[in-house]
């Protein structure tokens, strides 16, 4: 139960830096064997650690699961260009009263659909008497996540411990820490739709922990204390034994 537990599991880095690649293709081997380092990290950290405890995963995620390594990857772009075009639709509700050099002055640091972008130069120059620009685009986007097979091959991590994280689990992730023998999975209410920054996400956390430890309060009661001190109730979800408790 997660009342029951009453000892932090240390810190340790999963993300290892991301790599750069000129190629999009990967097989499932590869992403399988991306996998393998950052579990081994954390199958050493928790060597020495006593039973019970918190695995705090400051993750990202996505409906593939957590994501524990990115790539990134360099894009010329030509505006105007079929390429442009595209990636500009991801950008803007009405692609054709802008395009993508003006979009990037004003946002050089943007989301796509796979992940992050971050424009890095930008060259214009006349070509037959109309402007032609080129954007070097950094990618960066998910190369490895932690999905519900790498959960269910590394039980000795999971059992008898809070799983947390920030982010939006999908269902069926919930289920697998769960299914290993997690104690119960605190993790971002997906119905709970405002903005959540990283700061008070690690406000929420580590104010909750104290109630967790220090206070020795229960899980629920813990959550509906810091809810509400932070001022964000119902932001986070806890499951334990097939039961969804979310703080009002």
């Amino acid at each position: 139960m997660c009342q029951q537990l009453r000892q932090c599991v240390g810190s340790c880095q999963l993300n290892g830096p991301a790599a750069t690649t000129t190629t999009s293709g990967r097989t499932e081997a590869d992403q399988s064997d991306a996998t393998i380092a950052p579990m081994q990290v954390l199958a050493k950290c928790l060597e020495a650690a006593p039973p019970g405890g918190v695995i705090h995963l400051a993750l990202c995620g996505d409906k593939q699961g957590l994501i524990m390594q990115w790539k990134t990857r360099l894009k010329a772009y030509i505006d105007p260009g079929p390429e442009a075009q595209l990636l500009l639709q991801q950008l803007t509700d009405d692609p054709s009263h802008t395009s993508l050099i003006q979009f990037a002055r004003n946002h050089p640091h943007f989301k796509t659909h796979a992940g992050y972008a971050s424009v890095l130069s930008t060259h214009s120059h006349a070509v037959g008497g109309s402007m032609v620009n080129t954007l070097l685009v950094q990618h960066t986007e998910p190369d490895a996540h932690l999905d519900a097979q790498q959960i269910a091959q590394s039980v000795s991590v999971w059992k008898q411990r809070l799983v947390a994280t920030a982010a939006v689990l999908p269902h069926h992730l919930i289920e697998a820490f769960l299914a290993v023998g997690a104690a119960a999975v605190i993790s971002r209410n997906p119905q709970h739709t405002s903005d959540l920054s990283a700061a008070e996400a690690a406000a929420y956390f580590k104010e909750l922990y104290t109630a967790l430890f220090a206070q020795q309060l229960s899980t629920l009661d813990a959550m509906n204390a810091t809810g509400l001190r932070q001022n964000l109730p119902g932001v986070f979800t806890c499951q334990e034994h097939k039961q969804m408790l979310v703080d009002p």
